[in-house]
């Protein structure tokens, strides 16, 4: 998701931090009350991304009653069959003073995705290596999500929460041409999150305070399997774990219209991983890491008004301190102000504009510190870094919106230093075997250009236009070469909603063109998807289909030691999907709920292979 073209820092419903994308499909739109939009981090988020925070708000919870929804669907696909079987639902109840929200979900696939990988010699043209490939790939993947707030009385509550993830995929690389397996991949993960939280206020004027600790506990066993590749070792890993935060959090409010926030942030994390290489010839190799790291950050910020002018303000210190088993730490240190300054104005002050100002320190990239080596077919694989350091970045943003955000135009600045890269090179045993490790590269300045327009239509049919224009410009010089010049990158969409009493409809289109960022090549991306839906039995049963007709996947063409290695997916883009959901609900009405659980989750940091 993203906020002026920035990706969310967060997304939130009733306060919560979202763990994984499972929870947003399983949440149907009529059980939403209000979507907030922040359009700046706050200064109490260790974010790599600008982009702010989407607040989800769930409708009022009946008194000693319940709402909610069950949902189940499954999809179609051209040359795969039935696939992506899913079922889940979401309750909301209040018992007395106690909320409680639980959303169990259950995946399960069985799909097919085919590509193919050819290198090219760039002196001479001429192609050396071409290879198809299939991947036959089932995965069962269950999420729950469980919250209890219990209101102790108007003031003060505390809270509970458990969120619980388990996937288990197999994933069998085949040689296409001749039909032969090559690599079968199995990666099991398990994972718990607990969190509890108290928040209260203080007095009658404003001041309030909170504090939450979470804990989340990650196993993760990954094995790969060769075949018919005797001078290649299969591979085992186990991957443990453990994540703690603390956050306390104190506000003020100054005559009921400036608001002050102090707080502090610590946070440590914890990984063992352990990686044995099986030899053809019966000998075992073994490999153990261990990675400490620990952020702690305080802040202070304030926001409020001056007459019509609104603005907000941030400062933050914040320590990434990484130990990789008996190296010695390395530490960034990092104060980040943040400025956001905005001001309505026209006639009817129906428009606004904003400047924004930003200094970042990213998460720990703990994921791609440890040295993992890790498949993604036969014929690529990717190994982590011990000296990789968080990027940081300056962002400044000039917005403004016009006849009540109908219209939308932005322009913005971002310089990027230790911009994480996946550098390609050539496997040292097998010419045709490639892979990319993360490195640290130089500043890196953006320029972004970004219009949006919504117009509404006989009261029924909404259209909406996104256009993102950013020019990419590039002056260092990686493995030999020299990247000088402007990079363009750009970004077209446009979607259609139709909304009729008990059914509606959707059509969307988007469109990518190729655009270059160092030694890599993205080419043209575009897709068009449509949706329709029909309520019955007084709007608590809805079917909705959606399906894809016509899409152009992703071909990627990276550069390593005077060879062009190009990957294009060539899986049949036509697919269908249906979803069945029941609304149910019971008990009094408007009452409303309040859960603040668990914001606590699992960074990876990989390559876009």
């Amino acid at each position: 998701m993203k906020i002026n073209g920035l990706s969310a820092s967060e997304i939130r419903i009733n306060g919560r931090k979202v763990q994984s994308t499972a929870e947003l499909q399983n949440l149907s739109a009529q059980l939403i009350e209000s979507i907030n939009v922040r359009y700046v981090a706050g200064a109490n988020m260790v974010t790599e991304n600008a982009g702010g925070v989407i607040d989800i708000k769930l409708k009022q919870t009946p008194a000693k009653g319940f709402y909610g929804s069950i949902s189940a669907g499954a999809g179609y696909a051209r040359r795969m069959g039935l696939s992506n079987e899913n079922i889940g639902g979401v309750i909301c109840a209040r018992i007395g003073n106690l909320n409680i929200y639980e959303a169990p979900f259950a995946r399960w696939m069985d799909l097919k995705e085919w590509s193919t990988q050819w290198v090219t010699d760039l002196e001479t043209g001429l192609e050396r290596f071409r290879q198809p490939l299939r991947s036959d790939i089932r995965l069962f993947s269950y999420t729950n999500n469980l919250a209890l707030n219990y209101e102790v009385n108007s003031r003060h509550s505390v809270g509970i929460s458990w969120h619980t993830e388990y996937s288990k995929t197999r994933t069998n690389d085949i040689d296409d041409a001749a039909d032969m397996l090559r690599l079968q991949t199995r990666p099991r993960v398990f994972a718990n999150v607990v969190s509890a939280t108290y928040s209260g206020a203080l007095n009658d004027a404003g001041d309030n305070i909170s504090f939450s600790a979470e804990w989340m506990n990650r196993n993760m066993r990954l094995t790969q399997f060769f075949h018919n590749s005797p001078d290649v070792p299969d591979l085992g890993l186990r991957e443990k774990s453990d994540i703690f935060e603390f956050n306390l959090d104190y506000s003020h409010v100054f005559n009921k219209i400036h608001r002050m926030n102090v707080g502090a942030i610590y946070k440590l994390i914890d990984i063992h991983s352990d990686e044995d290489a099986y030899a053809s010839s019966g000998s075992t190799t073994y490999a153990n890491m261990k990675v400490m790291a620990q952020t702690p950050l305080a802040y202070a910020s304030m926001s409020g008004e001056f007459g019509i002018f609104r603005y907000y303000g941030a400062l933050n210190w914040q320590m990434n301190s990484v130990k990789v088993d008996t190296q010695k730490a390395l530490t960034q240190n990092s104060i980040n102000p943040t400025v956001q300054l905005s001001i309505p104005f026209g006639k009817d002050r129906s428009h606004n504009l904003s400047v924004i100002y930003k200094h970042i320190l990213d998460r720990i990239p703990y994921d791609a510190i440890s040295e993992k080596k890790v498949w993604s077919d036969a014929y690529n694989y990717s190994v982590g870094n011990k000296s990789l350091k968080a990027p940081t970045e300056h962002y400044v943003s000039v917005m403004a919106g016009f006849w009540n955000n109908k219209l939308n135009l932005s322009a913005s600045y971002a310089y990027d230093n230790n911009t994480i890269f996946w550098r390609t090179s050539n496997d040292p045993e097998n010419r045709n075997v490639f892979y990319t490790a993360p490195v640290n590269i130089g500043g890196l300045s953006i320029y972004a250009l970004r219009g949006e327009f919504t117009q509404r239509l006989f009261n029924a049919w909404t259209v909406k236009a996104v256009a993102r224009l950013a020019f990419n410009t590039e002056d260092m010089e990686m493995s030999g070469v020299n990247y000088k010049g402007a990079r363009l990158r750009q970004y077209y969409s446009l979607s259609n909603s139709l909304s009729l009493k008990g059914w509606g409809a959707g059509l969307n289109a988007y469109v990518e063109p190729t655009f270059k960022y160092l030694d890599r090549t993205y080419h043209t991306v575009y897709q068009i998807d449509c949706s329709l839906y029909k309520t019955f039995l007084d709007d608590n049963l809805q079917i909705i289909a959606n399906f894809v007709p016509y899409e152009q996947r992703r071909k990627l063409t990276r550069h390593s030691a005077g060879e062009a290695i190009t990957l294009k997916y060539t899986t049949p883009p036509q697919r269908l999907g249906l979803r069945v959901v029941w609304y149910f609900s019971g008990g009094k009405k408007d009452i409303q709920v309040n859960v603040k659980p668990s914001s606590l989750n699992y960074i990876e940091t990989k390559d876009s292979l």
